[in-house]
Order: C-alpha cells, then sequence, then structure tokens
C-alpha cells in the first residue's frame, strides 16, 4: 500500500526508534503545543506500541494518536 499524500497544515513525526520514557513525552506534548499555536496538526508515524502505551497512559491520545483516514497510528 502507498504512502498518503501530505496533508496541509499537518506536521508528521516519525517515531521509528523514539524511546518510549517520559522526555519522549515531554518533547511530543510541546512540539503539539507549540504547532498547535501556528494552526498544525501533529501527526506520529512508526511509533512502537510502548510509546502508543505511553501517550494513552499520560492522557495525551486524543492529542497525538488521532486516527487518521489512510494510514493506522501505532
Amino acid at each position: 500500500m502507498g504512502r498518503a499524500e501530505p496533508e496541509p497544515g499537518t506536521l508528521y513525526v516519525d517515531a521509528d526508534g523514539m524511546a518510549a520514557d517520559c522526555g519522549a513525552i515531554d518533547v511530543l506534548a510541546r512540539l503539539t503545543l507549540i504547532a498547535q499555536r501556528q494552526q498544525l496538526t501533529v501527526k506520529l508515524r512508526n511509533a512502537s506500541p510502548e510509546l502508543c502505551g505511553l501517550i494513552e497512559l499520560t492522557g495525551l491520545s486524543e492529542v497525538l494518536l488521532r486516527p487518521r483516514s489512510t494510514e493506522p497510528r501505532c
């Protein structure tokens, strides 16, 4: 399956190899806040199941793990 075309106003973050720890959550939360101030949406790609679980545990899943129409979030 081919990759979907980039969406305007969307900042894609390749989370491949990103540690599933509090530092990663902090960076992603700050990045999302800055992006929202610029009317941008942050979408993760290639996030590990561990990172997705930590995002859900911290309550940030609605912001960082919104479902996409063409690709799975995690």
